[in-house]
């Protein structure tokens, strides 16, 4: 199923993604953790999750929200993996320039 993977990554398998990684840490499966959240972070730079979208881009706060929280699922996922499995992460903090999730839920 991995082997066909988009060339345009979507945030839906970004997503498929984390959940994949979060799997193979319960089935005790570390290598393919470590690899499928590499996979995770590297989408999401494609994608761009991990810079900021100005609110003329993207003017629906509940997606920007939403982007942010993807992206700081896979930040911190990569960096337990790798800290776990003493492994390099996957990108360095001086290269991310996205904004915290916020502390509230997202309704209209």
């Amino acid at each position: 199923m991995l082997r066909v993977l988009s060339e345009q990554p979507r945030i839906d398998c970004v997503e498929v993604l984390v959940m994949l990684s979060i799997y193979s840490l319960a089935m005790n499966r570390r290598h393919s953790e470590y690899c499928m959240v590499g996979y995770v972070v590297r989408f999401s730079v494609i994608m761009g999750l991990h810079l900021n979208v100005p609110r003329h881009q993207l003017p629906s706060r509940e997606l920007r929200e939403h982007r942010n929280r993807v992206w700081w699922t896979a930040y911190i996922l990569d960096r337990s993996w790798a800290c776990m499995l003493r492994k390099p992460v996957s990108i360095q903090d001086e290269d991310i320039d996205v904004d915290l999730p916020s502390k509230f839920p997202c309704t209209s």
